[in-house]
């Protein structure tokens, strides 16, 4: 012990260690770091690094770690925006985000601008979130978007509502989410009517974004005219509309799904089970006069809108 004690006498302190400024733009590198490092992760059941809900994976491209959204496809659920996401898919000059649904403005928002921004690249990026024409679960989504992208060309495919809700209440018996009789389960203020609700919704965004930044197209106009109306599309995001787009398949039929995976409908009156599934007169007259206000509020609002004869 007196060894070690003499060594510990005999051994010289060290100079006392200058204390170093922190650099002025300390903030903003710290910032910077956090960013990349969200940039850096990634989650295979996050949706950025898998395939859309489809099932079909989309080309890896580069990531610009920087970039927002050019276009929005904003909803509506059940209206035909798969099949519009993957049409896009095919154009050079158009990068989708490799996951449809990101959902960042409504269930993931609190995962930061980082996590959004790596799920762009290329010139013209965009996404497809239907939940984002929800506003009755989020109402804050409009304002989030105009917020963080306000110069975003938001896309609307709007479908015959009644066509909408019978395709929403399907779908979700086809995940499991419904058992409950059509009748019991679509009431007015129920999320299959209220999503179809356009006007009342877009009344919202109008409240946020010019009516120049909106183009409304119908599901009915993508299966009549499919060529027309994605050379629409295509203008409005910005590319050259005269690339060629094969639109012979459409993506994410719930009717499909539905027979494919021999899913029992719960027995109904208002449903009529036969060929395919359909809502009986006095269940589409029914509907027809709930959505009548907000569909002659959508004509008189976008006096270029088709509508329906409801």
């Amino acid at each position: 012990m007196r060894g070690a004690s003499s060594i510990c006498g005999e051994m010289a302190l060290p100079p006392p260690v200058k204390a170093l400024a922190a650099p002025a733009d300390l903030p903003r590198r710290l910032a910077l770091m956090r960013t990349r490092s969200s940039l850096g992760r990634r989650d295979t059941h996050d949706g950025y690094t898998v395939g859309p809900r489809d099932g079909n994976p989309l080309p890896v491209k580069d990531v610009d770690p920087l970039k927002l959204p050019d276009y929005l496809i904003i909803g509506a659920m059940k209206t035909g925006t798969s099949s519009v996401h993957r049409y896009l898919c095919q154009h050079p000059a158009v990068f989708p985000s490799k996951s449809k649904e990101l959902d960042f403005f409504t269930t993931h928002y609190r995962r930061g601008l980082g996590w959004y921004m790596q799920n762009f690249r290329g010139d013209v990026s965009g996404e497809a979130s239907p939940n984002y024409m929800k506003l009755h679960l989020w109402p804050k989504t409009a304002a989030r978007i105009r917020e963080h992208v306000p110069n975003a060309r938001l896309l609307c495919v709007l479908r015959n509502p009644i066509d909408r809700t019978l395709s929403h209440y399907l779908h979700n018996v086809w995940r499991g989410r419904e058992s409950r009789p059509f009748s019991v389960a679509v009431r007015p203020d129920s999320n299959f009517v209220m999503t179809s609700r356009y006007s009342w919704q877009l009344d919202h965004y109008l409240n946020h974004f010019p009516s120049e930044q909106l183009l409304l197209v119908t599901t009915e106009e993508l299966d009549r005219s499919p060529d027309r109306t994605m050379s629409r599309i295509l203008q409005f995001v910005g590319v050259d509309d005269a690339v060629a787009i094969d639109t012979s398949k459409r993506h994410n039929v719930t009717n499909v799904k539905l027979a494919a995976a021999g899913a029992p409908v719960p027995a109904d009156p208002a449903i009529s089970v036969a060929d395919r599934i359909r809502l009986t007169a006095d269940a589409r007259a029914g509907l027809a006069a709930e959505f009548r206000p907000d569909v002659e509020r959508l004509k008189s609002v976008w006096p270029e809108f088709p509508g329906w004869q409801l």
